[in-house]
């Protein structure tokens, strides 16, 4: 018949092949009625002919085209054709350039969506800015120093002023845009990074200035893209002080990158300041610009200053061998990986890093492969495909099929084409000469109003190479993104489709996408029709809203009742589950190309959706992130899936196509057939898992599905294992469900042979419910278990946890389901494996049950299905097959409630609030971020899962109570705007916040909060919950996820509550009440608000306080047991001590448990109640917590112990009389004795009284001081049991210490000793210890650190004075210490070697060397140097020259004139005088402190 077809085709002047026909059937099926939109091919010629002065062609196969291709959009042919065609250029009216033979539609102009060119890097790329935030004291702004003002005023009595140099950011940045012709395809790019730099806080200014490489002498603008305004020569951009930061933008396409005029204009930029340039082609294609780049160690010795100080070497080689001769130019890709590497560089005062430098080689030409205007088009397309990649080649024909294109349109295209495609594919098609300019004229129009077209024949010759179905895919994608972005991106010119615009548009065929009339409004554009213009089919009679009617089985959603609703419609995303891919993601595995990721799963083991060579939809599992880790680990998951599918033989599971796993270190996967919703259909999408099919029918489950459901489960986990297979990990994702059977899918962890996985660590359970709890490895009857559980809560309509630990309790009343069926699930929950029904007896009993229900079911004609266990072992196929559309529907849905409306992103709830991303789902209510479209502004919608009881009165009385809500003013509540009913379903609407919530904060840094802050947050809460209970409401609705903790300890109730009086029922009575924990119940939820025996009240949100507060001293809400609140008042222990953190105050701790009681009877009775007593402040160790607040008090940042602990051990070592600077060398006796001057000086720092049986005593209690330098060594002896110890650690080594409090408790002691009984604290109640500051930096101590050749040179001298010299020679732009000092000189005048009557200042002074002291105005120019800042008692030296003007680096003004640290290679120049010193501020300053002139 085909033949036949293209055989009368070729006689008419049209010669298709069988494959062409075939697309062109299949495509002509998917137009909307009445429609040409799509007719591109001729149509696209025409116009483009027309466009250039060609001729029409004639003959009755271009009449005929046009006749069906080009019918005129009117209002008439619109009115039932939903979307509009989306052109990237119009003619001005109907008037101009019209002529009869060619059809003409009206248009508008709308603004369309762009698209990002960092994408989703953008944040992170922001945060890689990071480090050049920093600021510095500009001396030509100075503001008022209070302190020392203050204190001048105090010492003097003469009220004058003192003042000091205002902070200010350091850099400025001047953004080099280069705006050549290939640059406009990056004018994105360059609007978002400045639009990045703008908002990084890192500079102090931002300058743009359009930079003009298209002649061989480069010059700047004023603005970029605009050939007006004022020239500017390059060297306006050199700044003398070396702060401005010249960052420039280009492709390197230019003539003068390729001539090397620009590499002058760098230079010199690199002379004057940090400079760096951001490549906007992939690194890929760096080699063939004029900006390539290979990458070289750098390192640099101070903050900022110019590349040309940088000192650059070969990464592999010796410098000896390979130099860096030309100044180092940094080139970045606008990633964030990329830029952080950069900026710590520059921001770091010396560092060693990998960046890649500007390569400027040899000259590359810019001419293009192909010519398509000034020869031969076909040629010049020939030649553009030999030259480009296979993807450039393919984005060359998906662009000419929309031609002529802008370049947001061109990246539109891109997007929609997805990886590998990527914007330098764009650049190779635009440079590849087959393109050229519309209006070239016009050369001050801003990029992205430039248009771009092909010539007729290159377009024809292009759009040969893809089929026609491929062109609509993309086409759709596109609509899909501008669908999405509308309002969320920046915007470019577009005109779409009619009838009120005055704008023409030639060929609807040319459209790079559709607008709905929904999209339309929200561009601010009115509706074209007066009725909706997107038709759905209405459902027949008797059918629930949202379901079609199937003759050949059981409803189905709307969606699924056609193939058509699953060929991606303009605007319909990916199918349900998928997502895109990931810039990590592989884009190819072995013959499989990946279209799109899995958007669930294990985070080990992702699946992706694939095609091979063929066109063959397929599903690839590959183990990603852990072959980063662990690749032994990813190779067995892989082999352990290939071998439970290679021997399950397809039957029950999906077939297996490939695997890939070998030992060569490439990535493993394993390929399977994809599962599609239709088992006869290919082009349906996949199927969907059981959870997806309990969402699509809201909860409310078809008899007769869970019936074939079951059956096929049962089958397949029977026929694994009699093939010696154990699943072990069946749960709801696992259980794929089509229009016939059942396939069960992740086996990566199965039992093989009785083996079990040496990996489900790594991809552990999320339906933690499923575990049995048995003991040993995994057998057939942990299967059974999970299949019990799994199809009780799918029939309960409720993903629960159904599990009863007794046979007394009985299937519960499920009308239409076999009581024996409904037994052997029951059965399935046994906690003795054995006694546990085998998967071939539970199939037999669901072929019984569906033989019951099918046999009076005469109008059918279906014969009684059986299966016996033997069938169900053996997979035997000719068992009639259960899970096929019957004859006629007849379903009986089981009684769960009304329906609950599906609602998704993009959702328009009662006209004006559009959900755009979903924060929470509960079991009442899904919480969703949406926009205010009257107000635009971002809200935050609560949209209720089920109407409430009582239909219309339910409605009133939720309205009233939410009037009564949005009318209090509830401090620590937010604000309720807006409330109302959307399809029959209650919502409530409040202001948005920002911010993160408990849950993030326990999750990120659980059990981090004190006492006093669990208090004081539980008190505010209890607050707004007494305004809610005083007002007749009731909150019923808190969780950690509804709390926002601000920095100033003030809490927010971010979730408005049900705003109900009493409780609305939950319909969980499929969760049977049990004495054992269970994990799914809902967490913050009374007993009372799940159970139906007992009513709620506002006793109820009290228990919901009490697991917020168990959750801020846990980090985690306690697990409820399943006990229901009627047998609480005959059980002993419901009022349970929880499991709280030691030290927990026990007044607290009670009211913890009474707020956690199982019966209402046993809480406190009102908010009133609980408010008085978390006004108590009462501690479980008041004498611990006294003495830790006084020390902490005291010593809020450890200053003054840490400085403690330096004095003390250097007492030890005694420097100024042995030398010593290693504990290593003192003696036995001496080391005995560091703990009691470790004591005595902590004693006499704080002036702690004696002790009465301890060291000393602390707020009135006696403490013990214990000292190791050994962490965990302290010897605590028998008389410190039930006492306080100040637990003292440090290490010289490390240069850190630590010091806390402890109770000592003999439970906690090593058995044994020393001589003296005592003993040590156990390892494992280390974490009793109460930190007062935990691993905090000890001074270093210089002499210990440095080299040994150091040392040596140091102390080979006989003189002291000599010795300090070389010390403050060798050891520059560090801390030395005055013991150090003591130490090398060795006298007791060691302060006067450091002076500049005779000391180090006046011999190294020749040298160029400087010695800061602790005074302020040294400070001042270590600050302004870039130095660290002396402290009390240490010095700094550092070798300085005349500070070169351009050189960029910090100066510092001495002795009359600017100065700079000095490199190695500057001459020596002598030192200047070091400027007059004043007393430090600092209370804590010594008098006998390094101080000298």
């Amino acid at each position: 018949m085909i033949s036949r077809v293209t055989k009368v085709l070729a006689e008419s002047g049209i010669e298709l092949a069988h494959e062409e026909l075939l697309d062109a059937i299949w495509l002509a099926g998917k137009l909307p009625q009445d429609s040409g939109v799509l007719a591109r091919f001729l149509g696209a010629a025409t116009a483009a002919s027309e466009h250039y002065g060609e001729p029409r062609r004639d003959g009755a196969t271009a009449s005929k085209t046009d006749e069906t291709a080009q019918q005129p959009t009117t209002a008439a042919s619109t009115k039932k054709l939903a979307p509009h065609p989306l052109l990237a250029s119009a003619q001005p009216s109907l008037s101009q350039g019209a002529q009869a033979s060619v059809e003409l539609s009206p248009a508008v102009a709308v603004r369309a969506p762009d698209t990002s060119t960092l994408g989703a890097g953008q944040l992170r790329l922001g945060k890689s800015l990071r480090p050049l935030r920093q600021r510095f004291p500009d001396r030509g702004q100075h503001e008022l120093d209070v302190t020392r003002t203050v204190a001048a005023i105090a010492d003097t009595g003469v009220p004058e002023t003192v003042t000091r140099a205002v902070r200010t950011r350091w850099l400025s940045l001047a953004l080099v845009v280069d705006d050549g012709v290939s640059m406009v395809l990056w004018q994105r790019l360059a609007a978002d990074v400045r639009t990045l730099m703008e908002r990084a806080g890192a500079f102090r200014d931002v300058k743009v200035y359009g930079l003009d490489t298209r002649s061989g002498t480069p010059f700047l603008r004023t603005s970029p893209y605009r050939h007006r305004g004022r020239r500017l020569t390059p060297k306006a951009l050199c700044e003398p002080t070396g702060n401005t930061l010249v960052l420039v933008i280009s492709d390197g396409v230019g003539e003068a990158w390729l001539d090397g005029a620009m590499r002058q204009v760098m230079d010199h930029w690199g002379r004057c300041g940090p400079t760096a340039i951001i490549q906007a082609l992939p690194s890929r294609l760096w080699a063939s610009t004029g900006i390539s780049a290979r990458r070289w160690q750098v390192t640099t010795h101070r903050r900022g200053g110019p590349t040309r100080s940088w000192h650059v070497n070969d990464p592999d080689l010796p410098p000896d061998l390979v130099r860096f001769d030309s100044i180092p130019i940094p080139v970045l890709a606008p990633t964030p990986a990329a830029v952080a590497d950069w900026a710590g560089l520059v921001a770091s005062p010396g560092g060693t890093s990998l960046l890649p430098l500007w390569d400027a080689g040899r000259a590359r030409s810019s001419s293009a492969v192909a010519d398509a205007l000034g020869g031969d088009p076909a040629k010049a397309v020939l030649r553009f495909r030999e030259a480009a990649s296979a993807d450039a080649y393919r984005l060359a024909a998906h662009m000419a099929a929309v031609a002529p294109v802008t370049p947001p349109v061109m990246r539109l295209v891109q997007a929609a084409l997805g990886p590998p495609t990527d914007l330098g594919h764009v650049m190779e098609v635009f440079l590849g000469g087959l393109m050229h300019e519309l209006d070239a004229g016009a050369a001050d129009r801003l990029p992205h109003h430039r248009r771009f077209d092909f010539t007729d024949e290159a377009r024809r010759v292009l759009l040969s190479a893809v089929s026609p179905r491929e062109l609509v895919r993309t086409a759709e994608a596109v609509t899909r993104r501008v669908e999405a972005a509308v309002g969320r991106a920046p915007v470019f010119p577009a005109w779409v489709g009619h009838p009120a615009g005055t704008a023409v548009i030639e060929d609807s065929g040319r459209a790079f996408g559709w607008l709905r009339e929904q999209t339309l409004t929200r561009l601010g554009i009115p509706s074209a029709n007066a009725e909706p213009v997107a038709v759905t089919p209405e459902p027949p009679s008797g059918s629930p809203e949202g379901e079609t009617e199937n003759s050949a089985g059981p409803p189905v959603p709307a969606a699924a009742a056609s193939d058509e609703a699953y060929a991606e419609p303009p605007g319909e995303p990916l199918p349900l589950g998928w997502v895109e891919l990931l810039p990590e993601d592989p884009v190819q595995l072995g013959r499989f190309r990946l279209r799109a990721r899995s958007a669930h799963g294990w985070p080990h083991l992702t699946m992706y959706l694939a095609e091979d060579e063929d066109g063959t939809v397929a599903t690839v599992r590959a183990p990603v992130t852990l072959h980063a880790s662990d690749p032994e680990a990813a190779r067995d998951l892989v082999r352990t899936e290939a071998e439970c599918l290679t021997r399950m033989q397809g039957m029950h599971v999906p077939a297996l196509l490939g695997v890939a796993a070998s030992t060569t270190g490439d990535l493993p996967w394993v390929a399977a057939s994809c599962i599609h919703r239709r088992a006869d259909s290919p082009s349906s999408p996949p199927a969907p898992n059981l959870r997806a099919v309990l969402d699509e029918y809201g909860g409310a489950v078809p008899e007769e599905l869970f019936l074939r459901i079951g059956l096929g489960l049962t089958q397949a986990v029977a026929l694994a294992h009699s093939r010696g297979l154990v699943h072990g990990s069946i749960a709801p994702r696992a259980v794929l469900v089509t229009d016939r059977d059942v396939r069960l899918v992740g086996w990566a962890t199965a039992t093989v042979d009785g083996v079990d996985s040496a990996h489900r660590h790594v991809l552990p359970l999320s339906d933690t419910y499923l575990d049995a709890a048995d003991d040993g490895s995994l057998t057939p009857q942990s299967d059974m278990y999970a299949v019990g559980v799994l199809l009780l809560a799918y029939l309960s309509g409720q993903w629960s946890d159904p599990k009863a630990n007794s046979s007394e309790h009985g299937p519960g009343p499920n009308p239409g389901i076999a009581p024996v069926l409904m037994s052997t699930l029951r059965r399935c929950l046994e906690k003795d494996p054995s006694r546990r029904p085998t998967a071939a007896a539970l199939g037999e009993a669901f072929a019984a049950g569906y033989e019951g229900h099918t046999a009076d079911r005469a109008s059918t004609g279906a014969p009684p299905v059986r299966a016996s266990g033997k069938d169900l072992a053996e997979g035997d196929r000719s068992v009639g097959n259960p899970l096929a559309p019957d004859a006629e529907e007849t379903v009986t849905k089981l009684p769960r409630g009304p329906r609950t409306p599906a609602d998704e992103s993009g959702t328009l709830v009662e006209g004006r609030y559009l959900l755009t991303q979903k924060r929470h789902v509960g079991m009442t209510s899904t919480t969703w971020q949406a926009t205010d479209e009257q107000q635009g502004r971002d809200v935050t919608l609560k949209l209720f899962n089920a109407p409430r009881k009582g239909t219309a009165s339910g409605e009133e009385n939720f309205i009233a109570d939410a009037e009564r809500l949005a009318a209090l003013d509830i401090q620590g509540l937010v604000r309720v705007t807006g409330y109302g009913v959307h399809d029959r379903r209650p919502y409530l609407v409040t202001d948005a916040v920002n911010g993160e919530d408990l849950e993030q904060l326990l999750k990120r840094a659980p059990g981090t909060l004190s006492f006093d802050t669990i208090r004081d947050v539980g008190r505010q809460i209890a607050q707004v919950l007494a305004e809610f209970h005083s007002n007749g409401l009731l909150h019923l609705d808190l969780s950690s996820s509804a709390l926002v903790l601000s920095q100033d300890g003030r809490v927010l109730v971010t979730d408005p509550g049900q705003c109900v009086r009493r409780v609305p029922r939950i319909d969980l009575h499929a969760i049977r009440p049990t004495r054992s924990p269970s994990p799914f119940l809902p967490l913050y939820r009374s007993y009372e608000e799940i159970f139906e025996n007992v009513t709620a009240d506002s006793r109820s949100d009290l228990y919901s306080l009490g697991c917020l507060l168990y959750a801020m001293a846990t980090g985690a809400a306690p697990l409820p047991p399943t006990l229901a609140p009627q047998e609480a008042d005959t059980d002993h222990g419901p009022r349970r001590r929880p499991e709280l953190p030691f030290g927990f105050p026990p007044d607290l701790e009670s009211l913890v448990t009474d707020l956690l009681a199982i019966n209402p009877e046993h809480r406190p009775a009102s908010t009133t109640a609980v408010l008085d007593r978390l006004a108590g402040r009462g501690v479980d160790d008041e004498e611990l917590l006294a003495a830790y607040r006084a020390l902490r008090d005291a010593d809020p940042d450890g200053a003054r112990m840490g400085r403690v602990l330096r004095d003390a051990l250097d007492e030890v070592l005694d420097g100024e009389v042995t030398g010593r600077y290693d504990l290593k060398h003192i003696t036995k006796t001496e080391r005995t004795h560091i703990g009691g001057l470790v004591h005595t000086a902590i004693q006499r720092e704080f002036r702690f009284e004696d002790g009465q049986a301890m060291d000393f005593r602390i707020a009135d209690v006696d403490v013990d001081c214990r000292f190791s330098l050994q962490f965990g060594g302290w010897m605590l002896p028998p008389g410190t049991l039930g006492h306080l110890c100040l637990l003292v650690w440090a290490d010289d080594y490390l240069s850190r210490w630590s010091v806390g409090l402890l109770r000592v408790n003999r439970e906690w002691l090593n058995r044994g000793g020393n001589r003296d009984l005592r003993t040590t604290l156990k390892a494992e109640h280390r974490n009793k210890i109460v930190w007062l500051w935990r691993d905090a930096e000890l001074a270093e101590n210089i002499l210990l650190h440095i080299s040994e050749a150091d040392r040596e040179a140091v102390f080979a001298s006989g003189s002291g004075q000599a010795r300090l010299n070389e010390l403050f020679r060798r050891v520059q732009r560090r801390r030395i210490a005055r013991n150090t000092v003591r130490t090398v000189v060795q006298q007791r005048d060691y302060m006067k070697r450091v002076r500049g009557n005779g000391g180090s200042r006046s011999a190294l002074r020749d040298e160029g060397i400087i010695i800061l002291g602790d005074y302020d105005s040294h400070r001042r120019v270590a600050r302004q140097l870039g130095l660290p800042v002396p402290r009390e008692g240490e010095f700094i030296s550092a070798r300085v020259a005349p500070a070169v003007p351009g050189a960029g680096k910090a100066v510092v003004e001495m002795d009359g004139r600017l100065w700079s640290l000095a490199s190695p290679g500057d001459p020596v120049h002598r030192a200047p005088a070091l400027p007059s010193h004043l007393p430090p501020t600092a209370s804590t300053d010594r008098a006998d402190g390094p101080r000298g002139d």
